[in-house]
């Protein structure tokens, strides 16, 4: 048997034709070896988007970056809700809002996620700026979900090997499948998740990989491009909780939301978008604030039913049922977490847990 070789990838692609999962595997674990030059990690990622991503190939290449990640091993069942980034639509950090609404409820929550690249502020510069320690030791993650309800996996601190694809990402300057890789490779690899993934193209491979990895989860996308389900258009839904595969198209009225526009979503840099966060969890509704209200109870709700279907406790209803008949049943709890203050304490405490750990670092 020969080993696989930069020229057979690079020519399979090169034809036209799709790699097997042991080559998307290899290649994916030469680039975070530090052996692949520059110059074959961006054929390889420009070859693969020209071509289209399987979801064989994506599923090699997330082996491949959770076999080099430093892995938080979780002792419960657990949620991740992230997006793609991406969207270039620059609103305020609507999944991070979302994952404090989720735990709040009750619901550990394991999010993953990183600085800004594309936006004017990532997950990891609004907690930063919240006061929440981004930078723990990994191996007292697991131990801040247990007492804080939530944990952050900072994505550096644990895929240190992607350091080797920077250079490329930065000089490529498009979307490829690192893009994907991220929300994928959580290092806890938690049940259920929420999925936002802002390239239509991709969202459906997205789908198909956790179908076929047997995790709880939904993909969406909303129609003016949002990496998000969204109050300012309707969202796509591709719904993996049930072991099949099942589309959606939800849309604000559908349940009873105002549809808000994405002016109204708007963000700034990482001070503004703490303020915001602070708001929305200590129960804001006036002005514009009603509207990231509605998102962030949406997104929160979808979270909860992946949740729910992980769990098999069927709080939300069997998953048999459609995925929108299930978020409208959990709208109300993620309402209730906001107006009564949970995630606002929630963040309070995650705080003191996770500054605790990192001054025991």
């Amino acid at each position: 048997m020969t080993s696989t070789t930069w020229k057979e990838v690079l020519g399979t692609l090169v034809s036209g034709e799709d790699l097997s999962f042991d080559q998307a595997f290899w290649a994916m674990n030469e680039m975070m070896s530090g052996t692949a030059a520059d110059s074959q990690i961006a054929a390889l990622v420009m070859g693969l988007r020209v071509k289209g991503e399987t979801a064989t190939e994506v599923s090699g290449m997330v082996k491949a970056m959770l076999a080099n990640a430093i892995e938080v091993n979780l002792d419960r069942v657990a949620v991740d809700v992230v997006g793609t980034g991406g969207d270039g639509a620059h609103t305020v950090n609507i999944s991070t809002m979302a994952a404090l609404t989720v735990a709040g409820a009750g619901i550990p929550v394991l999010k993953h996620g990183n600085r800004a690249i594309s936006s004017k502020a990532g997950t990891a510069d609004v907690l930063e700026a919240l006061g929440v320690a981004i930078n723990m030791p990994t191996h007292a993650l697991s131990s801040c979900v247990a007492d804080a309800g939530i944990a952050f996996c900072f994505a550096p601190a644990h895929h240190p090997a992607m350091k080797y694809a920077g250079a490329v990402r930065k000089e490529l300057g498009v979307p490829t499948v690192f893009n994907v890789l991220g929300p994928l490779s959580n290092p806890g690899q938690p049940e259920a998740s929420l999925l936002g993934c802002a390239d239509l193209r991709l969202a459906p491979v997205l789908a198909q990989v956790q179908l076929e990895r047997g995790f709880k989860s939904m993909i969406v996308r909303s129609s003016d491009g949002l990496d998000e389900l969204s109050t300012s258009a309707p969202s796509q839904i591709w719904d993996v909780t049930s072991g099949q595969l099942r589309e959606y198209t939800l849309t604000p009225q559908s349940l009873g939301l105002q549809p808000a526009t994405i002016e109204q979503l708007r963000g700034g840099d990482a001070a503004f978008n703490a303020q915001v966060v602070r708001e929305i969890i200590g129960g804001r509704k006036d002005g514009n604030f009603g509207a990231i209200r509605d998102v962030v109870a949406l997104n929160a709700a979808a979270t909860m039913v992946t949740y729910d279907a992980a769990k098999n406790s069927e709080r939300f209803g069997p998953v048999s049922d459609s995925a929108i008949d299930r978020i409208a049943r959990a709208l109300p709890v993620a309402y209730g977490t906001l107006d009564s203050g949970a995630a606002s304490s929630l963040l309070d405490v995650w705080i003191s847990v996770s500054q605790r750990f990192a001054l025991g670092a």
